[in-house]
């Protein structure tokens, strides 16, 4: 049996379906040592998506963790 784990939009359970459908026995769940990292910032903000934050500067994650022994990372298992 292979697990998988996910954070960011795969925590939301619709976004999670839409990107591996056929995952089952999800579980709320955190991994130890690693910690998100907000790094990727966009100075033009919102262009295609929530255009009414248009125009306006934005961070979010860039996509990866990083070790840090004394963290945790939020996510679902399935």
């Amino acid at each position: 049996m292979k697990v998988i784990f996910g954070y960011g939009s795969l925590i939301n359970l619709e976004s999670l379906k839409a990107t591996a459908p056929n995952a089952e026995n999800i579980q709320p769940t955190y991994i130890k040592g690693f910690r998100r990292e907000f790094c990727m910032w966009d100075a033009d903000g919102w262009t295609e998506s929530n255009l009414d934050l248009a125009g306006q500067p934005m961070c979010a994650v860039d996509m990866h963790a990083v070790d840090d022994p004394e963290s945790r990372v939020n996510g679902v298992a399935f």
